[in-house]
């Protein structure tokens, strides 16, 4: 009896191992299915996010050039700047009365270096105005008599400026604008 009992126990052991296996593998080939099927949504997804990433990079970069080709034009516009000393910013030369462009000052401590070549009776005379005004200037000169050459200090900045000048009887006139740069 304890035979027929192992054997019995065996049989249905062996039966049990192969019901339980059948079922597993029909059971798994599905779960392992659905799981592919989601994985592979996840993928695409990635994909469509991976090439929106880099059609946004391919953007940004020629963002960079334009911004740089930018760069290289404005700094042939404004001279470079050297730290702890005068740097001329811009140089303006005329014979007549004139009201010059706009030029940007990039410290507080500026001066307009001024020469004019006349007569006896030549009169020389400007405005510094910041951008945008007309009527509240930050400095003036005015001087009359034969050619003369002297530099004006201003204290104003950093900021845009622009200069009125007032001139009579003159051959030549130059205003060079310098601005120190502190190290």
């Amino acid at each position: 009896m304890e035979m027929k009992l192992v054997a019995f126990l065996t049989i249905g052991l062996v039966i049990g191992l192969i019901c339980g296996l059948a079922v597993g593998y029909s059971v798994v080939p599905k779960a392992v299915d659905t799981d592919t099927t989601a994985l592979e949504q996840q993928i695409s997804q990635l994909q469509g996010q991976v090439s929106t990433l880099q059609d946004q990079i391919q953007e940004k970069d020629s963002q960079i050039s334009n911004l740089t080709s930018q760069i290289a034009e404005l700094e042939q516009l404004i001279p470079p700047l050297t730290k702890g000393e005068w740097n001329t910013i811009k140089t303006f030369i005329g014979s007549a009365s004139k009201t010059t462009e706009l030029f940007y000052i990039p410290s507080e401590t500026w001066r307009i270096n001024w020469t004019y070549t006349g007569g006896s009776l030549a009169i020389f005379g400007f405005f510094v105005y910041p951008e945008g005004e007309t009527i509240l200037y930050v400095e003036s000169l005015s001087t009359m008599g034969a050619s003369q050459s002297d530099v004006t200090y201003i204290y104003e900045g950093p900021e845009s400026f622009y200069v009125k000048l007032v001139v009579a009887n003159i051959d030549q006139w130059t205003l060079k604008i310098q601005a120190f740069v502190p190290s």
